[in-house]
C-alpha cells in the first residue's frame, strides 16, 4: 500500500458548481430555474435542482396516461436522485446544502410501522424542510391528475349496504357544507372512525396543525397536468366558492329546502374547480417549493417533527450524502463507517449506521477512480471531508 499523498482537494466555487450542473440543460429548464432563482433568499443551486426535476418529470410522465398515484411516486423519485446532485454540487463547492428536503408518503390505510394513512388524514404526501435544528416547515398534499376542463374533487365516504348509509352520507355532506360555508370543524366529527369526505378529512388535518388560534394554509391540492404541475390551498378553494355557497344555501333556506338537502347541494358545488378561475390563486409548484425552502411562510406550517408526525405521519430523507476522500489507500470501508457513525452519535442522530448503505463516494486523488457505495471504496483512503448525513 502506498503512503504517498493525493494532491489536495480544491473546492469548486458555487458558481463552477452551477455552470456544471447547467451547462447542458434545455432552455426551458434555464427559463424555469431563472423564475425560480429570482425568489428572495432563494439558493440558486437548489432553484436548478427543482426546476430539472419537475421537467424531467413531465416529460416523462405528463402525456402517456400515467396513473395520479404512479405520478406522484415518480415525482418523488426525481426529486430524490436531484437532490443527490445538488448535494454533491453543495459539497464540490465546499459548502453544506443550504437545504434539505423530507418527503411523507401517506399509505392508504394507517399502520403502526408506516404512521397515519390517506384514509384518515386525506393527502398523499407531504414535504419538510428543516428550519433551524429542531424545527421543520411543512406543507401537505392530496394529489389530482388533471386532463383539462373541470378538476374533480370528489371522494366522498365508502358507501355501505346498511340501513344506515343515508344518515351516515347525510352526516358526512352536513360536516362538509359547515365548513365550507362557515370554516367550522367540530374536533369531534374527525376522529378516523368517523366517515368523512376527504376534503373534509384535509380541513381537519389543517386545523389539528394549526391548533385553536392558527390560521396558516398548509394544506394544498397538487396537480398533476401535462405541462408544470400546480398546486393551490385548500384554504384558497373554500374562500374561492364560499360566497357562492352561502347564496345557494340562502336560497334554498327560502324554499324551505331539508337541511340535508341543502347541504347536498352545497356537497356537489365543492366536487370540482376550475384551474383558470382567478380567484383559485393557484401557484406553480416548484416555486412553491423553492419559497418554502428560502423562508416563506405563506402555504407552510412550521413545527417539531415530533409534532408534525402526530398529525400526518412519518417522513424520510430525499437524496443521498456524498464523501469526497482525499487521500489514495487500500480498503478503508470499515473505518469510515465507523467515523460516520461517531459523528452521528456525536450530533444526537437516533441511531448510528449499521451498514454503510445510502452513501455515495467520490475519491478525489491521484490515480484515483470514482466510487459509489462504500463496498466499491477500495481505491479510497482514511480521510472523509464532504458532508454526512443529517
Amino acid at each position: 500500500m502506498s503512503s504517498q499523498s493525493a494532491p489536495p482537494v480544491q473546492p469548486l466555487p458555487s458558481a463552477s458548481a452551477l455552470r456544471l450542473f447547467t451547462g447542458a440543460l434545455p432552455k426551458e429548464i434555464a427559463e424555469k430555474a431563472a423564475s425560480y432563482i429570482a425568489t428572495p433568499g432563494a439558493d440558486p443551486v437548489f432553484a436548478w435542482t427543482v426546476a430539472t426535476a419537475l421537467t424531467e418529470f413531465v416529460a416523462a410522465t405528463g402525456r402517456n396516461g400515467v396513473g395520479e398515484e404512479h405520478r406522484t411516486s415518480a415525482l418523488m423519485g426525481y426529486l430524490a436522485s436531484f437532490m443527490g446532485t445538488y448535494s454533491l454540487l453543495a459539497g464540490m463547492s465546499g459548502n453544506e446544502p443550504s437545504t434539505r428536503m423530507l418527503w411523507h408518503a401517506a399509505n392508504k390505510r394507517s399502520s403502526k410501522a408506516a404512521g397515519l394513512g390517506e384514509s384518515e388524514t386525506g393527502g398523499d404526501f407531504g414535504i419538510a424542510i428543516p428550519v433551524g435544528r429542531d424545527s421543520f416547515r411543512i406543507s401537505f398534499f392530496q394529489a389530482k391528475n388533471h386532463h383539462g376542463g373541470r378538476l374533480d374533487l370528489r371522494r366522498p365516504p365508502r358507501a355501505d349496504t346498511s340501513s344506515n348509509w343515508p344518515k351516515t352520507i347525510a352526516a358526512a355532506n352536513l360536516r362538509l357544507a359547515r365548513w365550507a360555508t362557515d370554516g367550522v370543524i367540530d374536533p369531534r366529527e374527525h376522529a378516523a372512525a368517523v366517515p368523512n369526505h376527504q376534503m373534509f378529512k384535509l380541513a381537519a388535518v389543517q386545523k389539528r396543525g394549526n391548533g385553536a388560534k392558527g390560521t396558516a394554509s398548509w394544506v394544498h391540492y397538487a396537480v398533476w397536468s401535462a405541462s408544470a404541475p400546480v398546486c393551490f390551498s385548500l384554504d384558497s378553494f373554500r374562500q374561492a366558492l364560499a360566497p357562492t355557497l352561502r347564496q345557494l344555501r340562502a336560497a334554498a333556506e327560502e324554499t324551505r329546502k331539508s337541511v340535508s338537502h341543502v347541504a347536498a347541494m352545497v356537497v356537489e358545488q365543492l366536487s370540482g374547480a376550475t384551474l383558470a378561475e382567478e380567484p383559485l390563486k393557484r401557484q406553480d409548484f416548484g416555486r412553491h417549493l423553492v419559497e418554502g425552502a428560502a423562508g416563506a411562510s405563506s402555504g407552510w406550517l412550521e413545527l417539531p417533527m415530533t409534532e408534525i408526525v402526530k398529525i400526518v405521519g412519518n417522513f424520510v430523507e430525499l437524496g443521498g450524502d456524498w464523501y469526497f476522500l482525499d487521500e489514495r489507500g487500500g480498503s478503508r470501508a470499515a473505518e469510515l463507517t465507523e467515523a460516520v457513525n461517531r459523528e452521528a452519535v456525536a450530533r444526537g442522530d437516533l441511531a448510528p449506521l449499521e451498514k454503510a448503505v445510502a452513501l455515495s463516494v467520490i475519491a478525489l486523488g491521484s490515480g484515483a477512480q470514482p466510487a459509489t457505495g462504500l463496498n466499491a471504496s477500495a481505491t479510497s483512503t482514511r480521510s472523509a471531508s464532504a458532508r454526512t448525513p443529517k
